[in-house]
């Protein structure tokens, strides 16, 4: 072989050994990040675990409110129920004491008119 070929050769081979060892090199960092990747998503695993284990808990507070909320609605509709009985029971009293207002002005306005009526009587 010639040496000019020998030259050339060996520059192609060196060119070669550069870029392997580059590549190698490009790996190797490749490798590094995969594993910071890895790494960054075990953490994201593990922060989504603890978020939909806060999210459940949540839920269940969600669910003890809801469950307070029905118990003070139906609560607040047994004593709008009662208080709706006790004012027509109010109301009916007070009709009840208009009624015997009414019959007692009627015999007082009577009895009067039967005491004017003796007056004259015993007057003439």
């Amino acid at each position: 072989m010639s040496e000019e070929r020998l030259d050339r050769l060996e520059g192609m081979m060196s060119q070669l050994i550069t870029m392997v060892g580059n590549l190698h090199n490009s790996m190797s960092d490749m490798q590094k990040d995969m594993k910071e990747m890895q790494k960054d998503m075990k953490e994201m695993q593990k922060d989504m675990k603890e978020v939909q284990k806060d999210m459940k808990e949540v839920q269940t507070v969600q669910k003890e409110h809801g469950q307070r909320f029905e118990s003070i609605e139906l609560r607040m509709d047994k004593m709008e129920t009662k208080n709706e009985f006790r004012h027509q029971e109010v109301l009916n009293q007070i009709k009840r004491l208009e009624k015997d207002q009414d019959f007692i002005w009627e015999k007082a306005v009577r009895n009067e008119r039967e005491l004017e009526i003796m007056k004259r009587t015993l007057e003439s």
